[in-house]
């Protein structure tokens, strides 16, 4: 299993997400873009408000069927994305709130950042192997990943465990919801 220690010192004294939180990891491929275009292939440059709104309504149900607190939701997106229009919707009408305790490490936020998405129990993830890394070398109890339309330019869904329950795969152009290993 892979471990690096959270950055130290009083500048990065940040608690770890909640048992019971969401955390949303945002990141397109191309920011300024809604579309890109790979090859000869038109595709969405990143997950719909809607794919990240699906997998708190999730997480929501989950924590009410269990009886367990459904904790806060949060958006972790490298600063520069955080006027995006579907982070500034996560923010207003889901109530997440952009974590931002990394901005003052300086050149290893990016490591803090990854150590602080893996140390979620929940989270949903856009498609980048970054994400992808941080999210199967965690300990995480719910993992929501979009099903992107079009062919997606590096191989890491062939990596998807599939097989394994604590992957939820969210087809959001069909409206189809479904479990790994069911």
């Amino acid at each position: 299993v892979f471990y690096a220690p959270m950055p130290t010192g009083p500048a990065a004294s940040v608690p770890l997400p909640g048992a019971d939180d969401l955390v949303m990891y945002f990141r397109p491929f191309k920011p300024a873009q809604v579309f890109d275009i790979y090859g000869d292939t038109p595709r969405l440059s990143s997950p719909p408000y809607s794919f990240f709104a699906k997998a708190a309504e999730q997480h929501r149900l989950r924590a009410t069927a269990s009886g367990t607190a459904s904790g806060k939701l949060w958006v972790e997106s490298d600063p520069t994305l955080r006027k995006h229009p579907t982070v500034l919707r996560l923010v207003k009408d889901l109530g997440a709130e952009l974590f931002v305790a990394m901005d003052q490490v300086g050149r290893k936020a990016w490591l803090a950042d990854f150590l602080w998405l893996q140390a979620a129990r929940h989270v949903a993830i856009a498609p980048s192997t970054f994400a992808w890394w941080a999210a199967f070398l965690s300990h995480a109890e719910s993992i929501y990943v979009p099903v992107m339309p079009g062919e997606v330019p590096m191989p890491w869904c062939a990596l998807l465990p599939v097989t394994d329950p604590r992957y939820v795969f969210h087809d959001f152009w069909a409206n189809l919801l479904w479990q790994g290993g069911a």
